[in-house]
């Protein structure tokens, strides 16, 4: 990214939240997600979610 291909500092911020969303959270490796990217835990998150609903969101079972 060319700090010069901004029209102004308003396009700049849209662009930057774009490049995370489109780009950085779906390429990046995160050792606190056990080395996938945000997108890949979260896509694993909600399949854990479908497939066993009442252990995740039940707090009788927390702790």
């Amino acid at each position: 990214m060319d700090g010069l291909a901004h029209r102004d500092i308003d396009d700049a911020t849209t662009r930057i939240g774009e490049f995370i969303e489109v780009v950085y959270n779906r390429q990046r490796l995160h050792s606190a997600l056990n080395y996938l990217s945000p997108d890949a835990y979260e896509t694993g998150v909600m399949q854990l979610r479908q497939k066993t609903p009442n252990a995740i969101h039940n707090k009788e079972n927390c702790c």
